[in-house]
Order: C-alpha cells, then structure tokens, then sequence
C-alpha cells in the first residue's frame, strides 16, 4: 500500500512540474512574463488599488509638440487609475506590443489621438485631451497570431479614468 501512495505523490508532483513549465512557457513566449521593474504581483492579476498619476506640465495654452519634454506616460501600471490631464495635453500611451491593442474611449471625443504619431516601440500612440470633464479608456489586448498556427485565447483589458481641468 505504501508503495502506491509514494507513486502516486511522485506522478502528482512530475505533473505539477509538466504544468508549471508548460505554463511559464506560454507567458514567456506570448510575453506574458515580463517583470516590471517594482511590480511584485504575479503575472496575470489584477489588483483594485487605484493609484493617481498627476501630470507634471503647467497647463498648455497651445499643445505641446514635443513629447519628450516631460509628457506623461501612460502604461499598464496605470490600470484601475485616475490620470489628471490639462485640457489640450498631450500624452503617450505605451501598453507594450505582445498583443493588439483596441482603444476604446467615452465620451469619445473627450481625449483623441494625435494624428501621425508613432507606434514604434510599444507606442501605441500620443493622445491629447481635448474636453474638460472625465473620460475612460477601455483599452483590449489580443493575441498576436500567425495564419494557420495554434493560436491562444485569452483577452488582456486596461481600463484608465482620466480627468482633464
């Protein structure tokens, strides 16, 4: 009897370990596995603290055509989060390319993307806020997929409050 109960805790744990490879596999080639520099939550979950990001620009009379001079950026760090703006500042969103992104906003006219703007590097874009009130971003991420290979399913989803004063 002995002798099964010590087969049987070692196939269990030979299937664990098939898992977890199989699974840290996945994530590593879908890019679900990239560490954060100071995130310490393990991939995959969300949390529901709501952190505030506050823009560092004074308010702009004109937008400002360079992003580089301390525009704020947007991650998905900032999902659950409320991002405070000044009406006609620009920003960057930078969720990343291991998945297509959808952008979804409401109202739709309250933060639009500058057109011509890059998407390179994981940019998905500069926007600017163009009404004063309170607009969400509802942003989807899908997997990339190649024609005719097996292709995973599951759904990524940001969702950003930004208020513009």
């Amino acid at each position: 009897m002995h002798r099964h109960h010590g087969t049987l805790r070692l196939f269990i744990k030979i299937i664990s370990l098939v898992l977890i490879g199989v699974a840290a596999y996945i994530a590593l080639r879908y890019g679900l596995a990239h560490p954060r520099s100071g995130d310490t939550s393990p991939v995959g979950t969300s949390t529901s603290t709501v952190t505030t990001a506050t823009s560092t620009q004074s308010p702009p009379t004109t937008p400002d055509l360079s992003w580089e001079h301390g525009m704020t950026v947007i991650t998905q760090k900032n999902d659950h989060s409320i991002v405070s703006l000044f009406k006609n500042e620009r920003f960057v969103i930078q969720l990343g390319t291991d998945v297509n992104w959808k952008f979804s906003f409401d109202p739709v006219d309250g933060i639009t993307r500058v057109p011509n703007t890059t998407t390179a590097n994981g940019i998905q874009g500069i926007y600017e806020a163009n009404k004063i009130g309170t607009t969400t971003l509802r942003a989807t991420g899908s997997p990339i997929c190649t024609p005719g290979a097996a292709c995973p399913t599951f759904v990524l989803t940001t969702t950003i409050t930004f208020v513009t004063k």
